[in-house]
């Protein structure tokens, strides 16, 4: 009966790390959706083009547009 608990509560903390993982996969998924809506709303396209590609240029946008300061940390 105790390993039916320990399976019980391995599975509850795998289900809950996957459940985790994909709510940051759509945050991240929507602060650069929101970045690259306001440079392209900017006209800012070799930024648009650079931040795809450099994660510490685009961390420098996250901040420049006031988004996600809390994941910057």
């Amino acid at each position: 009966m105790c390993n039916l608990g320990e399976s019980i509560a391995r599975k509850s903390k795998e289900q809950g790390r996957m459940e985790g993982r994909m709510e940051g996969r759509m945050e991240g998924e929507r602060l650069i959706g929101t970045l690259m809506d306001r440079l392209f709303s900017l006209g800012r396209l070799d930024d648009a083009k650079r931040c795809a590609a450099d994660v510490n240029f685009r961390n420098m946008l996250y901040k420049e547009f006031q988004l996600a300061y809390e994941c910057l940390s």
